[in-house]
């Protein structure tokens, strides 16, 4: 066994990890700046499709769609902060 494919299950770990960090704390950020953002940001980090959330929530896709890029519009402000405070 190479150390490669000894290291590979951590790394997989380590990753898993920050990754579910990462969506916790965008999701606090929605949940504090647009608390009707945050299901919508959680449907579609498990890989619903935006047809599907709008069948789920009652809206037209377009409405969806608008809801995704202010979703952007405000993480990628988060995100900017969190950079900067570094």
């Amino acid at each position: 066994e190479s150390v490669v494919e000894f290291l590979r299950p951590a790394a997989i770990q380590c990753e898993t990890i920050l990754t579910a960090m990462l969506f916790e704390d965008l999701l606090d950020s929605l949940r504090n700046k647009a608390p009707e953002l945050a299901p919508i940001f959680e449907m579609l980090f498990d890989g619903k499709s935006q047809r599907t959330i709008a069948n789920l929530i009652n809206k037209p896709q377009s409405s969806v769609n608008d809801m995704i890029k202010r979703m952007r519009t405000i993480l990628q402000q988060h995100i900017s902060r969190d950079d900067l405070g570094r």
